[in-house]
């Protein structure tokens, strides 16, 4: 039975209660509920509650206007024959105290000093109540949604900074998932240490709304200043950082602690601010539980907002500068509203100078499962982001929307949690909504063989469209239905864990700081151990079994002793089935996804940095590699030909190149090519992804076995970072990175190039891939620019749709006769012969601009760590005709390379200029074929054959024509 009772202030000095009954001096009403004007009491009725205490129960705190008072004890008279009992709430039987808080609380209000219960029915007195004023109060005058436009600024200017952060510190740390999730831990850990901090100081000073202020206006100049610090610091990184493989636990350590260092003050500050957000809130305990949900979501919504404007405004147009001035914007707008409400408040917000040193109950298990509650969303997100890295592009803008959807669903769950805040419980709620998101986590493996058909079906084929449908469609299906239960769960959990005002700002500060601490781990441990492991399907059940163990501790802790069995029993069982179950899960590659024939999966391995699929074609002559949905190698005619390529020019354009350096191995194609030239004697390659290496005997007969060579030494690691950490030199470099469209765009950078400029010995060379689909021809010219902008020598060299930038400090001599010697030399010369590469005169057709021609072509701005145009693609590079536009651009600024040819014998000149004239009409045929227009392209191609008759890749695109029937 619930009795509410509402006193007026003139009747409110004694009353007596029975069941069923309620007096006042001024009435007397035989009901369960009474109602009158000014003062209220509700309370609960048990006749079957023993007794636990007969002292008189003492309050903590009273508002003058509201007399809000409250009561410490419960309180039983042992002879009464009705043995009441005053509870919090009927869902949580075993709480301590009576709070003033509107989910579970028992309020009394009234604008006298002084009101007793005389006594219950048998004339057992019941504990009289005399309110003491504790400190001066006062009712604060500021507005909650100023409070609310702070916050949301104050999330967009973190997360912003965040991302930028964490691109920067990259560039020195590298890009593994080691290097990035130790970086992660460092951020979290100064996160946690500011929470904690920013808790006790909540608690203690007059005005948190002055002390977030001050926060912000800190971050005003600390944002800037760190970015500018972490721009710098791959200079320094020599001397700082340890040039050691990354997975060597002192290249962990080291760079664990050099990110802490480096980020402290700024994390610190950012920790600090929920607490203060918290204890910024005007009222009591109701109003700060009613404000946890608002205060989490819109702060988190102003992270969505951090995340779009950063990576798909400001990084694109402005760079780095320009996120961190919008940054400082932010937190200046925040501090000026802060510095506002500070003036508006009248004394700050209402405080008690008395601070109980009694701990909430259960305050060491809520702690815990915070930690762990964060641990498990992190570790979500890992998997959801793995899963969907497989279906989906690897871009930034890909990147940036799963992530804002994640945020998203947290901030709408945050909103949602506003609603159950006002039910008796909030940790019992919490506990359902683990529960909650444990089965979903179970239903999502329904969908994993359904993701990769959704992508292929509903991705349009260009403009915005196809950077934003499939990322919010399935990514959203996907991550949002669990992001949002968690995101609802995080606020109640507080709630339970910070009962009292007083110190709500402590309590909430640790719990803060358990979270940031278990989320890097959580973090961590699923993509370095859980998803290696285990796999995708058996970590997701391993996920859910956590999420039902938390829920089940939840229902024990609010008194169901039979929903704990039945959550502990289901934990226990998915735990056990994740763990020894066979692996399943398997994502299937867009291109395969609905077992069209396409190509049949003969290697899946997820490993720690990305998960690698090689296909087979039915015919089982073609084998694709691919690193998530990024491809790395293809055996096809063409994408052999490009990195058979960049193996074998060196060897030939160089006048000893005995010392070489491999970034990217990938199927190992370019390292055979090395390692088959005599005058090559050794050969350091670097790959960042181990299972890439693990595929390497799935294309041994074209890598020949290269592994084995005593040439080749191998090493894993970011290739960009393991240059600046070594002060070694070669005589050549050659890169072979993915698209720069997928991720690979640090390593198109003027500041990469330079870096490989530095670690080559004099006369030494650099060689890198260059693709032309998917580069708006604005980029493209743009990517030459910047190299030719770091080498004073450049070269392009070109063959059916894919280029080699070559670049040197001192002029690139060709001499014929070196050809001739070195192509005669070649330990693999079925390789040469495949990708018609066999003769000196094949090697003259490559070369399409000189120095004079790259600098023709070349675009400002150059791409640089600043502002990384040609990370910034989309939707451009999906436009149609892109590589037409690109393959007419070198068409344009063509230049013979016989005038620069030495030794090229005189007789021969008319055949090598009648081969270089027919690949350019067969290249004429193909612009042609990619436009549909067959009949032009058939031109092209007979006048292609009739000029070169005897080139092997002319006759090879003739028989192709002919099979596909537009040939006659």
């Amino acid at each position: 039975m619930e009795i509410r009772v509402k006193l007026s202030p003139s009747s409110c000095t004694a009353s007596s209660i029975r069941p069923g009954t309620v007096r006042s001096n001024s009435n007397t009403v035989m009901s369960e509920r009474l109602t009158s004007t000014s003062v209220g009491l509700a309370l609960r009725w048990d006749p079957k509650s023993t007794h636990t205490s007969s002292a008189p129960a003492v309050p903590t705190s009273i508002n003058p206007k509201t007399a809000r008072i409250t009561v410490k004890r419960r309180m039983k008279p042992p002879n009464c024959s009705h043995r009441p009992k005053f509870r919090a709430s009927e869902d949580n039987p075993t709480s301590q105290e009576i709070v003033n808080s509107a989910p579970y609380s028992q309020i009394l209000d009234c604008n006298c000093n002084s009101l007793s219960f005389q006594s219950c029915g048998n004339g057992v007195p019941l504990p009289s109540v005399h309110p003491r004023y504790t400190g001066h109060m006062q009712r604060p005058a500021t507005t909650p949604f100023t409070l609310l436009a702070l916050v949301l600024l104050s999330g967009a200017a973190a997360l912003s900074l965040e991302l930028l952060w964490a691109r920067q510190l990259s560039l020195t740390f590298g890009t593994s998932h080691f290097a990035v999730t130790t970086t992660l831990a460092a951020f979290m850990l100064g996160m946690a240490f500011g929470s904690i901090f920013g808790g006790r100081i909540a608690d203690r000073v007059q005005k948190p709304i002055f002390c977030l202020a001050a926060t912000e206006m800190t971050m005003v100049i600390l944002g800037p200043v760190l970015a500018l610090i972490l721009t710098r610091l791959p200079s320094l990184a020599a001397w700082l950082l340890p040039s050691l493989s990354i997975t060597n636990p002192a290249a962990l350590a080291s760079r664990f602690f050099l990110a802490l260092l480096i980020m402290l003050p700024a994390t610190f500050l950012m920790g600090m601010t929920f607490p203060l957000m918290a204890r910024s809130v005007p009222g009591g305990q109701i109003a700060l539980h009613r404000a946890l949900p608002w205060l989490y979501a819109v702060n988190t919504l102003g992270g969505v907002f951090g995340v779009l404007g950063a990576s798909f405004w400001l990084l694109p147009d402005f760079g780095v500068p320009g996120v961190a001035a919008a940054a400082a914007g932010a937190n200046a707008a925040a501090a000026t509203l802060g510095f506002w409400l500070t003036k508006k408040t009248h004394g700050g917000t209402v405080k008690t100078p008395f601070v109980s040193n009694q701990a909430a109950p259960y305050s060491g298990s809520l702690l815990a499962l915070s930690g762990l509650s964060g641990a498990l969303v992190l570790a979500g997100e890992t998997l959801w982001s793995r899963i969907l890295g497989i279906a989906l592009p690897n871009s930034t803008f890909t990147f940036a929307l799963l992530l804002a959807l994640y945020l998203g669903g947290l901030a709408i769950g945050g909103f949602g949690a506003t609603g159950l805040m006002r039910r008796a419980n909030p940790l019992k709620s919490w506990g359902i909504l683990q529960a909650l998101a444990a089965s979903w986590i179970l239903l999502s493996l329904a969908l994993l063989p359904k993701i990769s058909v959704w992508t292929r079906h509903l991705r349009p084929p260009d403009g915005w469209g196809r950077v934003l449908v499939t990322p919010l469609t399935v990514g959203g299906a996907l991550i949002l239905p669990a992001a949002i239960l968690l995101g609802a769960a995080w606020p109640l959990l507080l709630a339970a864990g910070a009962p009292r005002v007083e110190n709500s700002g402590r309590r909430i500060g640790l719990m803060g700081m358990t979270n940031a601490i278990g989320a890097a781990l959580g973090g961590a441990a699923a993509g370095w151990w859980i998803v290696p492991a285990l796999g995708i399907g058996r970590s997701l059940i391993v996920l859910a079994a956590f999420h039902s163990m938390l829920a089940a501790v939840g229902t024990k802790m609010v008194g169901r002793p039979r929903a704990f069995k039945i959550l502990a029993g289901s934990a226990g069982l998915l735990l056990l089935s994740g763990l020894f179950l066979p692996s399943f899960g398997r994502i299937a590659l867009p291109s395969t996804g609905d077992g069209n024939g396409r190509g049949q999966t003969i290697l899946f391995r997820e490993g720690p940095t990305g998960t690698v699929t090689v296909l087979e074609a039915p015919s089982g002559e073609q084998r694709s590699m691919f690193v998530d949905n990024s491809a790395v190698i293809d055996t096809t005619y063409d994408a052999l030909k490009v990195v058979r390529m960049l193996g074998l020019l060196p060897t030939l354009l160089h006048d000893h190149p005995e010392d070489a350096l491999v970034i990217g191995y990938g199927a190992g194609v370019t390292t055979s090519m090395l390692a088959a030239s005599p005058s090559v004697r050794h050969i350091d390659v670097r790959e960042i992804i181990p299972a890439v290496v693990e595929a390497s005997p799935l294309f041994e007969n074209v890598n020949h076995g290269v592994l084995h060579s005593p040439k080749v030494h191998l090493g894993y690691g970011d290739g960009r970072n393991f240059l600046l950490l070594t002060d070694r030199t070669w005589d050549v470099i050659t890169c072979d990175p993915v698209h720069p469209l997928y991720g690979s765009a640090p390593l198109y950078s003027f500041e990469f190039f330079d870096l490989c400029k530095r670690r080559l010995n004099a006369g030494g060379q650099m060689y890198q891939y260059l693709p032309l689909h998917h580069m708006p021809p604005t980029a493209f010219r743009q990517a030459i620019g910047t190299f030719s902008a770091v080498f004073p020598h450049t070269r392009v060299a070109f063959s059916l749709g894919h280029g080699v930038l070559i670049g040197s400090d001192q002029p690139i001599e060709m001499n014929w006769q070196t050809w001739a010697d070195r192509l005669r030399d070649f330990e693999e010369p079925s390789d040469l012969a495949d990708a018609v590469l066999q003769t000196p005169a094949q090697i003259a057709a490559l070369m399409q601009l000189d120095s004079e021609g790259c600098r023709s072509v070349s675009l400002s701005p150059h791409s640089s760590d600043l502002l990384p145009i040609l990370e910034f693609l989309e939707p451009e590079a999906f436009e149609a005709g892109v590589w037409q536009a690109n393959a007419q651009t070198l068409i344009e600024a063509y230049t013979s390379p016989l005038e620069t040819i030495q030794n090229i014998p005189p007789h021969l000149v008319p055949d090598i200029q009648r081969l270089i004239a027919g690949k350019r009409l067969l290249l004429f045929s193909q612009l042609e074929w990619n436009e549909g227009r067959l009949a032009e392209a058939e031109g092209w191609l007979l006048k292609a054959l009739q000029v070169a008759p005897e080139d092997p890749e002319i006759r090879r695109f003739t028989d192709q024509a002919r099979r596909e029937g537009w040939l006659r």
